[in-house]
């Protein structure tokens, strides 16, 4: 009944004896977080990036349907005013 006991209080301190498999297979779990841990900064940037490329997507698209074609010679003059309106902010 001690030996229980201590045993429980042992386990519950965290002061297991672990058998040498079981270090083993806490150790390559160890590694693997670490490894995730290093991958984890690097896959966040890419879905920023990617996020990022979908917004500027949908906001150059936005931008292309306010721009009226022109359907005569005459409108070439509006035109290329609609056109420079938005590529000035991208120039300067």
């Amino acid at each position: 009944m001690r030996k229980r006991k201590h045993k429980e209080n042992d386990f519950r301190r965290g002061r297991r004896n672990f058998s040498k498999d079981e270090i083993e297979e806490l150790n390559v779990i160890k590694q693997r977080l670490r490894e995730a841990e290093q991958n984890e900064s690097r896959s966040l940037r890419e879905h920023l990036q990617t996020f990022n490329d979908g917004v500027l997507a949908i906001i150059i698209t936005i931008i292309v349907l306010e721009i009226q074609p022109a359907l005569h010679e005459v409108h070439y003059d509006r035109f290329l005013v609609s056109i420079s309106i938005f590529l000035r902010p991208i120039v300067k």
